[in-house]
This record gives C-alpha cells, structure tokens and sequence, in this order.
C-alpha cells in the first residue's frame, strides 16, 4: 500500500464540532452532548480498491465497513476510542485512535431559587439549590452574572449583608462522570434586597397600569422590602380604599366607575413610602357582542353618547328622548308606568359591586314598551326585568317594531306576558334569556306572544336562540300567530306546565335542535280562525322527554347563517350562559358562520349549475346540502352540481356543516330561480346575506336517565344561585 501510514486522516464530524467550526485529526479527543450525531471518517492514499473496518476499543464492530463510521444518536456506551483499519492488495494500515467522549446529562435542579430574597442590612443570607444528577456535581454562583470567587457549593453564604450585596443571583450546576463534564444547568435567578433597618420600606415592583373591559376581573400588585412587619392602604384618586389593606388589591368585576389612578401607601415603624400612581381605565367591551339572526342588522344606540341611569326619571327621559344613546342601567328602578322606548336606543345593565364584594344585577320592575309608533333599532341586554301584581303588565312589549334585539335579559314574575311581539313587529331577536315565574307568583304565566289574533296582517320574523325557559312558565313558548319563528337551541324545562311552543293561525315555526325536558305539549299546531291557515312546523333534531314524533312541514327558510349545538349540549350552555349573569358583559359563546356561491341569475331548462359552502376560520368534517329545509339525497361534499335545471331544482338551498368540534354551522341561503328558456350555463356567483336551515330530520332522541338527572342538578343549583342573589 503505497503512503498510506502518512497520508492517512482520521476526522470526527459531530453537530456540535461543525457548528463550532471545529475539524479533528486522528489524535484529537471530542466530547459531544447525549443524543447528538456522530460521524467519523477515514481517507487513505495507495494502491485502490480499498477495504474498511472500524474498532471501537480494539473490537471489530460489526457491519462497520465503509470509510465512514456513523453514530445516529450518542450515549455514554458509545465513549471510547476509535480507528480503522484500511486494507488493500498489499497490506493494511491501522489510523490513529479518534477518542470520543460522551457527556453526561445535565444535572436537575429540584429546589431552585426563590424569586425574590429581601434581608435588613447586618443580617446573614443563605442561597441554596438542591440538584441532582448522575455523578459528581460542581457549583459555580453569580452576581449580576459574574462568577463569585470561592462560591462553589450547593449553598452560598453572606455573613453579614450590605447594600452592596444586592443584585441578581443563580447557581451554575455542573454534572461529571469519568472526568467528562455535562452541559451545565443554570438556576433560576433570585433578586437580593438589602434595606436599612432603619430606613422606611423600599418598593422593589411597582404597580402596573391596566386597561380592562367592564366586567374582567382587576388585580394590582405592589412588592415591597422593609423592616418589620409592612402595611398597606390602597387609594383611588388620592382616596383612601376601605378594606384595601394588602400588597394585592383585587376588583372582582370591573365596572366604569372603577376606572381612576389608584397607588398605595407601604409603611413600617420606621416611615412609609408611596408607590406610583397607575391609571385604570375600564372599558365596554362590544368586540365580542354582535347582534344576529333575524336582527343581525340592528346597532342600537351605537351612534350616540353613553348615559348612566340609576333613576326612573333618568331612564325615562333618555329612553323617550328621539336621540340615539346607550344607556347604562345600575341598581333596582322602579318604574310607576311603562317607559315608551324610541328608536336607535341600545338599553343595557352596568352591574354594581360594593367593598364588600356584594354583586347586585341591573333591575327594572316595570315595563319597556316598544309600541309609539314605528318604533326601529333598539338593543336591550343585560337586565333583569319583572312587573308583578294587578298593576303590572307585560315585561318587554315590541308593537309595529323592527329590529330589536333582545340578549342576556332575566324576565321573571310579569302580571301579563313576560314578553310580546306583536302589531306586525319584524326582525326580532331573543337570545341567550332566561323566562320563569316563582312558586309564590299567582297571577297569569304566559311566557311569549308572537302576534295576536285579528291584529296580523303579514309574518312577523322573529329568532329565538338559547334561552331557557325555566321553572314555573305556563304556557306560550311561545304562541304564535302569523310568527315565522326560528327556534333553535333553546332548553325547556318546566314542570307542569300546560303547553310550549305552539303554533296558530298562519304561522310556520322552524324549531331545530332544542331540549323539551319534561315538557307537557312541546310543540303543537292550531287553528283559531278558520279563515286562515293552520299554523306549520318544521322540526328536526330536538330532544323530548317524553318523545315525541317530529313535524315536517314546509316552512321558512331563514336567510342568515348560524351555529347549531348538537341538543345533547344545548342544557349545559342554556344552564350556564342564558339570562342577566353579569349585565351588559354577561358572556356569548362565539358563533361562526358560512355561505353559498352558485349561478348569480336565473337557470334555464337543461342547464348545469353548482352550488359552492364558502366558511373561513374551521373545517368542515362533512356537509348536508338542503333544499327548502330537506335533505338532498347523496350530497355530502362541499360542492353541489346539478346536471341539468329542472322545476324541482328551483327553490331556497343551505347546507349544514359540522365542525370538527361536533357543533353544525349553517349557512346563509341561496335561492335558485329556473329560467323560461334554454341558454349558456350562468355561473357566476353570489354570496348570501346570514343563514338557513337545519342540520338533520327525522325523528326526535330521548335523553337517558342519567344525562337528565345530571342536566336537573345543574339547572338547580344554578337557579338557586341566581335567585339568591337576585334577592340580596
């Protein structure tokens, strides 16, 4: 073999040696961390071909036979010493040993440092880790991270601490085996405070300034160092807290009148120091609040000032007033007569806390009617509403009305419905209330009525989503007369009670994905006019106790997109989220939405179209496509096409998505209109407004024992709760 002896190279290449910029020859030593790549290397001049073997410690290691040896993820029984041997025709040459050493682990710190060490001047500190590891382990400390001469071991002494002894401290903690040193680990780092023993306390963390939404909860913090036993006392605006006498000063419900500059005082027997002066400020959160459904476009008062009200007569002559405003209402109002709203009012609850922590819910006994005349815009949320006895009435009256939207209210105990829409109102929305009368109320306990006999002249277009209808509601959940009602969500459960949704005289009722639990005469038809039309229902998905058959009638599509739970959910959110849980930031659970492109005109005869879901921000799992609220045969993907335009193709199209989540959202609709003559095939597209129909048919499921056990205790104990504190 010819210069082989001299021109052979051992090379170690590892992750950790290039990243360094290292190159090894056959001599060196390399150390590299567990589970790093390892490859070594072999070139040789001479007589070709050549043959390899490598060695680890002397011993052929098997299958190791090209001019590189590679280790995919080092251990310690992989330190050792390396070479190869390389054969050819003549002879054969052995390289030079390439050692390589695997650390350790790095130690683990099992008692790190605390986060903050304050001592008075004169007196000893000791820091100390505890760590662990799989040899011998070596202690380095650091001040302001400069190693500490002589500072090598698991604690660290200050015999007598002095100012200049402040800083920031942490320990560096090495693991060695077979005089192989691991990476180190490093603890966490402790801030030392060296104060006077005679000096007033010294603020080490100020507090922060915060900006919050009404209802979040607020906490400001102060951290302080002094001799002694410290105090504190908080102050808003230079005043005095009563009870903020801690280092934390907590709000547990954010309101507007918690916004202000807040610092606090710390003092010991040798003075006091006051820390700096933080604003609050405390703002309506509306980015999470969105009117929707049939009332989607509607923004209240949005336009104009901000009012708080406290009195009957600030309500009054600001709901009356025909300026747009957004009016705030705190406290019980009692109100001697109905407060005749007008248009472009947003209506909404401002809970009160007081320093005792005491909550007291937004309250109006009386009446909020919405009947003077053409009455349009109005949002109300966030109160709890009641007019009880012979002199009460009905609790919200919508009269010749369009879009209202109504959320988060507590209606309870009205001498009169807790809630009318009638008078040829439309663009209604209830949401995400709570109706029920309590066990002493003996007057009338009908819930809702959606028109009224020989008064309707056209449909009145009212959603209802996420309510609950809760103990004590009779009857008229609601009774509708020419209402095109979507019901969707909604959980009923109320013992003993004469009948629930019922639908009358030439109204269609699209009820989808609700719970009847316990219910007598869930959902039924009538006829009181005979002039007019039985009243029709469409219902899919819900669950009955007892079960029930569904409806199928043709009903109403609606034209908005929206959400579905599974109804096997629709208790634990109503239980939870439904009525006047925190005034006007009572919270909503997100919804998302979807809509459909297709043909943006009319199809003629013969012609193919396609019809395209359109959702951003989740995927869809599977699609139903629907046509007039059925179900089209074998139409499960995300685009529909229709081969050739027919009469029966024409109508209102949505389709139901379900999420991975397992909830359903339901797009807009898109209506399909057939063309009087052959032509091209239309195919451009349009996107609908919001909406459309249901997620399933067929017959209703029952819930088993335990789930309907589970739902009562829950509901119970959350009626309780908020009785309770309706009555504090």
């Amino acid at each position: 073999m010819k210069n082989i002896t001299a021109r052979l190279l051992v090379t170690l290449s590892a992750i950790a040696i290039l990243l360094l910029g290292n190159s090894a020859s056959a001599a060196d030593s390399r150390t590299v961390n567990p589970g790093q790549r390892v490859s070594i290397s072999v070139s040789a001049d001479g007589t070709q071909p050549f043959t390899y073997q490598w060695y680890k410690d002397g011993v052929v290691i098997p299958k190791a036979t090209e001019a590189s040896f590679t280790i995919d993820s080092a251990t310690a029984a992989d330190s050792a010493s390396y070479k190869a041997r390389v054969t050819n025709s003549i002879n054969y040459t052995d390289s030079d040993a390439a050692v390589l050493k695997v650390a350790p682990p790095p130690p683990t710190i099992t008692t790190q440092l605390a986060a903050k060490t304050n001592v008075i001047a004169g007196q000893s500190v000791e820091l100390k880790v505890v760590a662990t590891g799989s040899g011998a382990l070596s202690y380095q400390w650091t001040k302001n991270g400069t190693n500490i001469s002589g500072a090598t071991s698991s604690t660290y002494k200050i015999a007598s601490a002095a100012a200049a002894d402040a800083g920031n401290y942490n320990v560096i903690v090495i693991n060695t085996v077979n005089s192989v040193a691991s990476a180190p680990t490093t603890s966490s780092t402790t801030v030392l405070t060296v104060v006077s023993a005679t000096a007033a306390p010294t603020i080490t963390t100020q507090p922060s300034p915060q900006s919050v939404s009404i209802g979040d909860t607020v906490f400001l913090k102060v951290e302080a160092a002094g001799a002694g036993t410290l105090s504190y006392q908080w102050a808003k605006n230079g005043s005095n807290i009563s009870g903020a006498t801690s280092a934390t000063y907590t709000i547990p419900m954010a309101l507007t009148t918690h916004a202000g500059n807040y610092s606090v005082v710390v003092s010991n027997a040798n003075g006091s120091t006051t820390s700096n002066s933080v604003a609050l400020s405390v703002a309506q959160d509306t980015s999470a609040f969105r009117p929707d459904s049939a009332a989607a476009t509607t923004t209240g008062g949005a336009t104009g000032p901000t009012v708080p009200v406290s009195t009957a007569a600030e309500l009054k002559l600001n709901a009356e007033s025909p300026t747009a405003c957004v009016i705030n209402v705190s406290g019980t109002i009692s109100l001697s007569g109905p407060i005749m709203v007008k248009s472009n009012k947003t209506i909404q609850g401002q809970v009160l806390v007081d320093s005792t922590g005491k909550v007291t819910l937004p309250t109006i006994m009386g009446s909020l009617d919405l009947s003077s005349g053409g009455v349009s815009n109005v949002i109300i949320r966030g109160l709890t509403i009641t007019n009880p006895g012979t002199t009460g009435g009905t609790g919200i009256v919508v009269r010749n009305a369009s879009n209202v939207f109504i959320t988060h209210c507590t209606l309870f105990d009205c001498n009169g419905d807790l809630i009318e829409i009638s008078n040829g109102s439309d663009g209604v929305t209830v949401s995400w209330s709570e109706f029920y009368y309590s066990s002493a109320y003996t007057g009338s306990r009908s819930t809702m009525r959606i028109g009224l006999p020989s008064v309707e002249t056209k449909p009145l277009r009212v959603t209802l989503h996420h309510n609950w209808w809760a103990d004590g509601c009779g009857t008229n959940m609601p009774l509708g007369t020419y209402g095109y009602v979507h019901l969707y969500n909604n959980y009923f459960k109320a013992t003993g009670n004469t009948s629930a949704a019922k639908a009358s005289d030439n109204s269609q009722f699209l009820v989808e994905h609700n719970v009847f639990e316990q219910i007598n005469d869930p959902l039924s038809k009538q006829n009181v006019d005979t002039t007019k039309s039985v009243g029709r229902i469409y219902s899919s998905l819900n669950l009955f106790s007892p079960k029930i058959t569904e409806y199928t009638d043709a009903v109403l599509t609606p034209s908005y997109s929206y959400e579905l739970l599974p109804a096997e959910d629709v208790a634990i959110y109503s239980t939870q989220f439904a009525g006047n849980t925190a005034g006007a930031s009572s919270a909503t659970p997100s919804a998302r939405a979807a809509s459909i492109t297709g043909p943006g005109a009319a199809v003629a005869p013969g012609s193919t179209f396609a019809l395209t879901a359109v959702h951003t921000g989740f995927s869809g799992v599977s699609y139903q496509w629907r046509l007039n609220n059925f179900d089209i045969a074998r139409t499960t993907s995300a685009k529909y096409d229709i081969a050739s335009m027919q009469t029966a193709n024409a109508g209102t199209y949505s389709v139901v998505i379900e999420t991975a989540a397992g909830d359903y959202v339901v797009s807009s609709s898109f209506s399909v209109t057939l063309g009087t003559a052959p032509g091209p095939d239309n195919s451009s597209s349009s996107s609908s407004s919001s909406g459309a129909s249901s997620s399933g048919g067929g017959g209703g499921g029952a819930p088993g024992v335990g789930y309907l056990a589970a739902l009562f205790i829950l509901g119970a104990l959350r009626q309780a709760l908020r009785r309770n504190a309706k009555k504090a």
